[in-house]
């Protein structure tokens, strides 16, 4: 009788429940590659939803992409994400947008963001370009300006 109990139980489990290993990555999420074609180091900080079907977002980085290299981030929720980026030394090139501020700090940090929050002490209210993305990898070019 508990053996006919689990199998009715089994069966009336989604079927994504028994079909899909735990270890395979979701279909939901997508790989991202923020490529740095300048020639000095650039530190990147994104701000995406916590999951694919939730409201609430994460703020995480710094990644430090180096020169000429790309630096793979995986598990980003597929849909709308920000991104802010900056080079070290040189001509101080910015990758900023205004469609999302955010309160950040200069370390590395992966914390909830909140709306309206107030920056605290040390903190940096910086300004996100916004990025859809539905597809399963994504690379973003953080190139130089053109030259003059």
């Amino acid at each position: 009788m508990l053996r006919a109990f689990a199998v009715a139980l089994a069966l009336l489990a989604p079927r994504s429940a028994w079909t899909q290993p735990a270890s395979l990555p979701s279909v939901r999420t997508f790989a991202l590659s923020l490529c740095n074609k300048t020639t000095s180091t650039v530190q990147a900080v994104l701000v995406h939803r916590s999951r694919y079907d939730e409201d609430a977002w994460i703020l995480e980085g710094w990644y430090t992409i180096l020169p000429a290299k790309c630096t793979p981030i995986s598990g980003i929720p597929r849909g709308f994400f920000y991104y802010y980026a900056e080079q070290n030394g040189g001509e101080r090139l910015v990758w900023q947008g205004d469609a999302r501020r955010v309160c950040v700090e200069s370390r590395i940090v992966e914390r909830a963001v909140f709306p309206k929050e107030q920056c605290l002490t040390g903190e940096r209210n910086l300004g996100f370009r916004e990025k859809q993305n539905l597809e399963e990898s994504l690379e973003i070019p953080l190139n130089p300006p053109p030259k003059r």
